[in-house]
Parts: structure tokens; C-alpha cells; sequence
């Protein structure tokens, strides 16, 4: 979510680097980033394309939702009583999110640069017959983007081309951060598709492995939670995270920070490159942590949020995750300024 550069990964990657070198495995030798290569992956360009239409007015779009036959009532309705925060967060973010799911036509073109922009890379690491290893890290609307575009790259022919169709080609990993891949949903959908670890009907199976991570504080992937059921041991979530090193305990950065998400990360690519005591041995380390250094501000937060996912985890309907979405991101900076004031 969000405007994105060309240089929105580097955060990511820095963070990924620094949390491996923490371990012995990584104090050493190379670096992760001279073990892995990191490729982003950017659509953003499609989102803004649209939302340049409208510059941030409700009647703009209400028009375009009307004319692409989009039906958001309850966003709509919730922009003109919205506090100026949580509407702000909604055009710097969180429009992203609705147009992926609601507009068919930036649903396509993102799908389709996400497909070209994986088989382009994985077609010229496997020039010359060189076997590939390849994982896919994804963070909250990115988790639905991926998803969706890995079960059509795995199903149907691009460009006439079946190379990396499910059964000629098999990703090592999945690592899907606070996965919404469940409740923006359309077609191809979350549990039947292609998307999902050996341990379920291995015939078709796109993936080795599939990561889940979710924390509780985060309301975005507790609307329509993805819970699938009997995928075998290869489907390895991690659902009980509480750190919080930040209020927005749903940014993809404070994800990776906690070593019960990075460790699996790391030895899902490298091998056990960290050991299981290292890993115990880091969580217990970061547990005990100081946290914040407002406590009675955290324990506001932390009670508001709950308040939040008490009124969304049983729904399925993506316009609340929308408006949740904007509620959290505004708590948080609110939460932010008051502790930093």
C-alpha cells in the first residue's frame, strides 16, 4: 500500500541483512544479500495512473466507481464522516488496496506486470540450463497481488509459453506477511488455487513450502484470517506475534525484526543456516527487550486495537477491511506523536 519508488525495497532488504547478521552463521561470511539476490517487484505505477484522475476527491470517486461499475457503498459513505487522518491514510494507502479489488481493470495490468516481472527474471537466471531456486517474500496487499498472480502464472500459458506453469516449475518458499490474500479474494481463490505447499495434492502443487505470519495487533490480516485447513507440515504459519517495536506493528519492516518471522525466512532459503538454539535464544532475547518508552500509551494502543479487531475479524467483506485499515494506520500515528510528544 502506499506510493512506492524505485527504491521502496531497500528498507526491506537493509532489515533482512541486518537481522541475519545477528547470527553466527552470518558474523563470518557473506552477507545475505551476496548469498540471495533480492529482485523487487514494482506496480505501484498502475494504481497511480488512476488515482491522478481524481486527486483526492470523494465525488471523483464516486464517479469512477460509478462508471467502472464499482460497488463500494460503505467506503463511500464512511469518506464524507471519516476523521481527516484515517481519510488522509486512505488516499496515501489504502486506495491501493480497493482498486486492486474492486477495478478489474487495474486488477489485470497489476496481475500482468507482477507475471512478466517474475518469468522475465526467472527466464534469464535459467538461461544455459542452470537449476533455480526461487521464493517469493510478500507483504500485506502484496500478499493478494502474488497470490493472485502466481495462480494464474502457475495455470495458464503467458504468451504462449507453459514454461513456468504449475508442474514444469515449482517455487522453493512462500513467505506471505499479514496475508489479506483470503478476503480480496476473487478469482483465482486463496485455497483451491495453484498457491499452495506439496503437502497438498502434490500434482499441483506451485509451492514447496508456504510461510504465514500474522500478528495479533494487526488488523488487516484478521478480516477473513487465512486459516487453511489440513495442508500438511509444509504449510508453516506463525499466528501469535505481539512485538511491538512500533505502533504500526503492521509495517513489513517491524515484521521482519522479529526473529520467530526472519529466522524461518532465512533458513527457508539458505538451509539451517541458524540453528534451533540460536533461535530460541533470540526470541527469549527479544521478548525481554525493552519495548517503547511510553507504556501508558502502548497499553491505550493496544486496548483500542483489540476494540478494532473485535469489530472485523468476523467479516468478509473487503470495504471493512478497507476502513479498518485506514482506523489502524491513523491509531498508530496518533499512538507515535502522543509518545513522542
Amino acid at each position: 500500500m502506499g506510493v512506492h519508488d524505485s527504491d521502496w525495497a531497500r528498507p526491506v532488504r537493509a532489515q533482512l541483512v541486518e537481522a541475519a547478521s545477528r547470527y553466527q552463521a552470518f558474523k563470518n561470511g557473506p552477507p545475505l544479500d551476496q548469498q540471495v539476490e533480492i529482485v523487487p517487484i514494482t506496480y505501484d505505477d498502475v494504481f497511480t495512473d488512476i488515482l491522478g484522475q481524481w486527486q483526492g476527491s470523494v465525488d471523483g470517486l464516486a464517479t469512477f466507481a460509478r462508471d467502472q461499475a464499482m460497488t463500494i457503498p460503505t467506503v463511500l459513505g464512511w469518506l464524507n464522516t471519516a476523521q481527516s487522518t484515517e481519510k488522509d491514510f486512505f488516499w496515501t494507502h489504502v486506495v491501493d488496496v480497493l482498486l486492486y479489488r474492486f477495478n478489474s481493470i487495474a486488477t489485470k495490468q497489476v496481475r500482468l506486470k507482477v507475471m512478466k516481472a517474475i518469468s522475465a527474471k526467472l527466464a534469464g537466471a535459467m538461461q544455459g540450463g542452470q537449476l533455480l531456486e526461487a521464493s517469493v517474500l510478500t507483504h500485506s496487499l502484496g500478499t493478494s497481488v502474488v497470490h493472485d498472480s502466481l495462480a494464474v502464472l502457475g495455470s495458464v500459458p503467458l504468451d504462449g509459453s507453459q514454461a513456468f506453469m504449475a508442474g514444469n516449475f515449482r517455487f522453493l518458499n512462500l513467505f506471505a506477511v499479514a496475508n489479506v490474500s483470503r478476503v480480496l479474494e476473487t478469482d483465482p481463490q486463496a485455497y483451491t488455487s495453484v498457491v499452495h505447499p506439496d503437502t497438498v495434492q502434490p500434482a499441483t502443487a506451485y509451492l514447496t513450502r508456504y510461510y504465514n505470519f500474522r500478528h495479533t495487533l494487526d488488523p488487516l490480516p484478521a478480516v477473513r484470517a487465512f486459516k487453511p485447513a489440513n495442508w500438511g507440515d509444509d504449510y508453516r504459519p506463525t499466528e501469535g506475534l505481539d512485538h511491538i517495536r512500533e505502533f504500526n506493528v503492521h509495517g513489513c519492516e517491524h515484521y521482519l525484526d522479529a526473529p520467530s518471522v526472519h529466522v524461518p525466512i532465512i533458513n527457508g532459503l539458505l538451509g539451517p543456516v541458524i540453528t534451533r538454539q540460536e533461535k530460541e535464544s533470540a526470541i527469549a532475547a527479544y521478548a525481554a527487550a525493552p519495548g517503547l518508552p511510553c507504556a501508558d500509551q502502548v497499553r491505550e494502543f493496544v486496548a483500542a486495537v483489540r476494540r478494532l479487531i473485535e469489530l472485523v475479524h468476523d467479516s468478509a467483506d473487503p470495504e471493512k477491511l478497507i476502513i479498518a485499515a485506514c482506523r489502524f494506520l491513523a491509531l498508530a500515528k496518533e499512538s507515535r506523536d502522543a509518545c513522542q510528544a
